[in-house]
Order: structure tokens, then C-alpha cells, then sequence
């Protein structure tokens, strides 16, 4: 455990460091299996990014960087990453594009992308105080009575519909249709895989 946290802790500084520099990152990302044997994403072909922000989530860091083959924004999970390169090349974005962090970060879920979309949902007054907590006092909510109407941007991701499908009776998502059915869909399989 001391040496991963080392090894992480010095991934976190090259970060930062060719951040500070505006440099691109050059690094291979894997996962664990069931055998807890690094499996490599891409094959092992290393991933080359432009680094926008490091941020932390359930205990890890996160590095949100945009990724130049696929050209949009991911998140990569630090202690995953490794043969890091801090390369000379600056990236098609430059490190001087304002990127709110704090709001990139609202949208996700776990750090679990997904396509993120315009949610209209309609919640219990009770639950007033978690959605502002979640989305922030900018949300647009509206009072209904025993209820309100509130408008969220998110990553539609299982995390996201699981955290909604966590307040039962008290949320129903009222817009987009697809949002509606893609809840449906996972409560569906959860049933099935307890049944």
C-alpha cells in the first residue's frame, strides 16, 4: 500500500507538473480482473492527452484530460494510469481554456461518464436540501406544493439513475423520455437478477 501510494503521489506531481507547463501526457491505463492481473485498455497503446484538471472522488484522484484520438474530455482514475510521459507537444486545447472543474465535476456521478443531458425531474420538498447540495443554488426549481420541479444536467450513467432510484417514491423523472426508460430498464434488471 505505501509504495502504490507513493507511485500515485508522484503520477499526481508529473500531473501537475506538465499542467503547469502545458504540456501532454503520454501514460497506459488498465484495469483489474477477477485473477487481480492488470488488464491494459486500447491493447496497451498509450493514451495521449492534454491534461485540463486533477480532481478527487470517492477516495481517488481523477485526472479529466482531453483524450486526442477520440477527441472529447474523459476522466482517468490516477492510480490506474502508468508508464506516465510528460511530452513536449501543448495539445489541441490549451491549458489557458477556462475549464470549471467544480462544475464538470456536479455532472458526474462516481466519475462514471456517460452523454450527459437536460433532466427534469420532480422531487419531494424533503429532498430540497440534497439536490441543491448536489447541483448548486444555480438550479432551477420550481414549488408545486408538497413537491418541486428541478432541471439537473447530468451524466446519464447507472450511477446517476441508481442514485436517483435511491429516493424510491419520493423522484420521478419527468423529461427527457429516454431518461424515463432507461430507469425502467435498470430497475428492470435488478429485479430480474434478485428474482
Amino acid at each position: 500500500i505505501k509504495t502504490m501510494n507513493e507511485s500515485v503521489f508522484l503520477t499526481v506531481d508529473n500531473i501537475q507538473l506538465a499542467m503547469g507547463k502545458n504540456r501532454q501526457l503520454s501514460f497506459k491505463y488498465f484495469d483489474w480482473d477477477v485473477n487481480k492481473k492488470k488488464v491494459f485498455r486500447k491493447g496497451g497503446k498509450s493514451y495521449i492527452v492534454t491534461p485540463q484538471a486533477l480532481t478527487w472522488d470517492d477516495e481517488n484522484y481523477y485526472l479529466l484530460a482531453f483524450d486526442e484520438d477520440a477527441k472529447i474530455l474523459k476522466h482517468f482514475r490516477v492510480d490506474k494510469m502508468t508508464a506516465l510521459f510528460i511530452l513536449e507537444d501543448k495539445g489541441s486545447i490549451s491549458g489557458n481554456t477556462r475549464f470549471d472543474t467544480a462544475q464538470y465535476s456536479k455532472k458526474m456521478f462516481g466519475m462514471y461518464g456517460g452523454v450527459t443531458k437536460k433532466v427534469k425531474l420532480s422531487c419531494h420538498n424533503s429532498l430540497a436540501g440534497v439536490f441543491i447540495d448536489r447541483f448548486g443554488l444555480n438550479s432551477i426549481i420550481t414549488p408545486t406544493g408538497d413537491s418541486f420541479e428541478i432541471i439537473v444536467e447530468a451524466a446519464i450513467s447507472p450511477v446517476f439513475l441508481s442514485w436517483l432510484m435511491q429516493f424510491g417514491e419520493k423522484v420521478t423523472v419527468l423529461s427527457p423520455e429516454s431518461v424515463k426508460e432507461e430507469i425502467l430498464t435498470l430497475a428492470g434488471k435488478v429485479i430480474d437478477a434478485n428474482s
